[in-house]
């Protein structure tokens, strides 16, 4: 099973969720403890990939919670049903108020931080207490807020790389982090016209340490 919580759509999400949900359900393959008999394929289990979002991905006229899985086009026969492993694609949208039921309404409370009450089921109210922020100390939540930080930066990064095609950022080391490789990142950039600002937001550079990068390249 894979969750994820997704605040913002972006390029290619639905493509991500599936190679994900796919990587998680091959994973499994060949392992002697999942294994139901001697051929390889028994270790594969149902693989379910479960995306919190905070946006609509389809329009108003689907529900708040969909599905999506294998199945016979024509008779809408489920491959899950004739006992096979397969993979489940689920979208939870936060902003969608057409509840596939009275749970699924409870959930979405408790995701969009709203009141939760003592009509609501226990295990919203255990739910609530488990992820309260004051159960965290001042410095797991500074911890916690900083790592999500270098992840989007992170995810800028990587993303505009992809979306440029800056192959040569790419062999450069961007995704190891190495230094040179973010100066060359930093100057293609740069060259792109991304504005000075802009490359101040997706690293973790001043504006006076940019400069000074794209003033050695133009040397």
């Amino acid at each position: 099973m894979t969750i994820e919580l997704q605040l913002a759509n972006h390029k290619s999400f639905l493509e991500r969720t599936l190679y994900y949900a796919c990587k998680s359900y091959i994973d499994n393959f060949n392992n002697p403890e999942l294994m139901t008999n001697r051929y390889k394929y028994s270790s594969l289990r149902n693989t379910y990939a479960i995306s919190i979002l905070g946006f609509h991905l389809f329009d108003n006229t689907f529900p708040t919670v969909t599905h999506f899985d294998f199945k016979e086009r024509e008779t809408h026969f489920l491959l899950s049903e004739a006992r096979m492993h397969t993979i489940v694609l689920s979208y939870f949208t936060l902003s969608n108020g057409n509840f596939n039921n009275r749970q699924v309404e409870f959930w979405q409370k408790y995701f969009t931080n709203q009141e939760i009450t003592d009509e609501m089921p226990t295990y919203i109210q255990e739910a609530k207490q488990l992820a309260h922020q004051n159960n965290l100390s001042k410095e797991e939540l500074e911890m916690a807020e900083a790592l999500s930080k270098r992840q989007q930066i992170q995810m800028a990064r990587e993303e505009f790389v992809r979306d440029e095609g800056i192959e040569q950022g790419i062999e450069q080391g961007i995704e190891l982090g190495i230094e040179q490789g973010k100066e060359d990142l930093i100057f293609l950039m740069y060259k792109k016209g991304t504005e000075l600002t802009e490359i101040v937001q997706l690293t973790d550079y001043t504006e006076e340490e940019i400069k000074r990068i794209l003033k050695k390249y133009n040397q």
